[in-house]
């Protein structure tokens, strides 16, 4: 007697949602998942240390005899110009190894879209993005595929924004000195640029929070969600067990005796 086909069910076992999934980062990677952001951070604060300061000295009208807007305290944007081009090349030297090792990714077979999900990966789930695993299972690939285009622009953007406050303010100030620009252009050309690329980025971090958070509201809607099972614990410690785990003596005997 044959048995009888048994029915799919809705929902995989607990022990079997989470396995089956390609390792992330992609091997080679991992020293360069979600450095783009911090490429974002180190130009920021290289744009708020070195700029702010020299921005204000130019901008704020001054007596030709006087010392600066600071007065006898001139010394201190001798020592934040000094901290800020310090930043600044921190920043541009990590930019350069990100793209170094890009390059180097994109030659050995890695397409664009991959290295720029690891690059943007701040949050450490972009592998189940990919994979359209865990919450991201209940969006569709087309919605999957725009967030992962929404994770690498809005750093992007943020990236050209703090890049141009400093290189920009740079640029305008060299005009400047040639007469080819006021004092009030200099602010303008920094600013403007700046803050547009700044909410574009603010723009598009929404977008992605949005598709996040409904994902998660639809995942964690489902019955099994909220569910912690003897079995799902079993599962796991075993599957660790099996993987070799480096435990203390006394975690791992319980494990052993948990698991038999």
């Amino acid at each position: 007697m044959s048995q009888e086909p048994t029915p799919p069910t809705a929902t995989p076992p607990a022990g079997d949602r989470f396995r089956n999934l390609v390792g992330w980062p992609p091997p080679g990677l991992a020293r360069v998942q979600g450095d783009l952001w911090l490429v974002v951070r180190k130009m920021s604060a290289a744009g708020a240390v070195l700029v702010t300061p020299l921005l204000f000295a130019v901008t704020i009208p001054q007596s030709s005899s006087g010392l600066g807007p600071l007065g006898e305290s001139w010394w201190i944007l001798v020592v934040t110009t000094l901290l800020g081009l310090g930043l600044f090349a921190d920043a541009f030297v990590a930019l350069l190894r990100i793209l170094s090792r890009t390059r180097r990714a994109r030659s050995e077979g890695y397409s664009g879209h991959v290295v720029g999900l690891v690059l943007s990966d701040r949050d450490k789930d972009n592998g189940f993005l990919l994979q359209g695993a865990q919450m991201f299972s209940t969006l569709s690939s087309d919605e999957r595929k725009a967030l992962g285009t929404l994770r690498l622009l809005s750093p992007v953007l943020y990236l050209t924004a703090a890049t141009w406050f400093v290189v920009g303010f740079g640029v305008l100030v060299l005009f400047a000195a040639r007469g080819q620009l006021s004092a009030g252009g200099i602010a303008f050309g920094t600013f403007v640029p700046m803050s547009l690329l700044g909410l574009a980025g603010i723009a598009f971090r929404a977008a992605e929070g949005t598709l996040v958070r409904r994902a998660k509201r639809v995942w964690y809607q489902q019955p099994w969600a909220q569910e912690l099972t003897r079995q799902d614990v079993t599962d796991w410690q075993k599957e660790g067990l099996a993987r070799g785990w480096p435990l203390p003596e006394a975690e791992h005997f319980r494990l052993v005796r948990f698991a038999s």
